[in-house]
């Protein structure tokens, strides 16, 4: 067991010793020459309304095939994206599925979850020191650099979290923080002996960023991201990954020292690969982190 794993909870450690059962990688995403995607857009869990996005590059245009979409409540119709279903009963969940009808032999398929039940989230004790903090209200942060500015952002306010509570989302990315830190052996500058982050909301921009030179460490975040249970939070981690990655190592981090391209290809290759192995260990183990099989399809 890695060291920092001991700091979660000692229900963790069946989960870790004896190995949950593997339910998801990505050798599918790394195997497959895809380009069909999909997702949910909007959903109104009262109407039962529900508008799925995405597309496909290669585009099938075969009279009669394009796309197929079953539904998931025993219903399918044919037809191109964007596309509205409106769900009759919105007491339970959906697997909604589209077909990429290439030819009559050629197909692809991707599935969307549609959720209209909220997750459960009963939260594990977690280390302390990695708390990752939603304000309520404006705070201003020094930073680790002169030639960098004071930031100063807005927070999210309470609308945000109608969905999924401002406590479970903080429990969320605290989650993600402490599996980030213990992929880099717990070796990072620590602010007042914490690698406590703060997220804070940027609503002219549309995705998100870090900001890993503030003391304590912070990220912006644009409200597209921020969509309670249907949020991107596999993007938030990349974004932690970015202030772990460049607080690394705690003697000579890597945040100043490099710039141009070769920041570019070390920074965004090392946070998308915190990203994704965070999304696998949540994924595989998410029993053990108290979540339920509702928050799959999240990360």
């Amino acid at each position: 067991m890695r060291k920092s794993l001991l700091f979660l909870s000692i229900s963790l450690i069946p989960a870790f010793c004896l190995g949950q059962t593997e339910i998801f990688n990505y050798k599918k995403a790394l195997t497959l020459n895809r380009t069909l995607t999909a997702n949910i857009h909007t959903i109104n869990r009262s109407s039962g309304e529900v508008e799925f996005g995405g597309g496909d590059s290669r585009g099938p245009t075969t009279p009669g095939l394009n796309f197929t979409w079953i539904w998931g409540d025993g219903t399918s119709t044919n037809g191109f994206f964007p596309r509205k279903k409106t769900y009759a009963d919105v007491s339970k969940n959906y697997l909604a599925k589209v077909v990429a009808n290439y030819s009559a032999t050629e197909k692809d398929t991707v599935e969307v979850m549609v959720d209209f039940v909220k997750g459960k989230i009963s939260p594990i004790a977690l280390d302390p020191k990695m708390r990752v903090y939603i304000p309520s209200q404006p705070i201003t942060f020094d930073n680790s650099h002169s030639n960098f500015p004071k930031i100063i952002l807005p927070p999210f306010s309470d609308k945000f979290f109608t969905d999924v509570s401002r406590a479970d989302y903080e429990y969320l990315m605290q989650l993600g923080a402490t599996i980030e830190f213990d992929f880099l052996n717990e070796n990072a500058v620590l602010h007042q002996g914490k690698f406590e982050q703060y997220m804070f909301r940027d609503s002219t921009f549309g995705g998100a960023y870090s900001l890993w030179f503030t003391r304590p460490v912070s990220f912006g975040s644009g409200d597209g991201f921020i969509k309670g249970a249907d949020s991107d939070f596999s993007s938030l981690y990349h974004e932690m990954g970015h202030n772990m990655t460049l607080n690394f190592p705690a003697n000579f981090i890597f945040g100043g020292k490099i710039d141009g391209l070769a920041n570019a290809i070390y920074s965004e290759t090392m946070a998308q690969i915190f990203q994704y192995s965070v999304g696998y260990e949540i994924i595989n183990n998410y029993k053990a982190y108290g979540l339920d099989e509702l928050f799959l399809s999240k990360f």
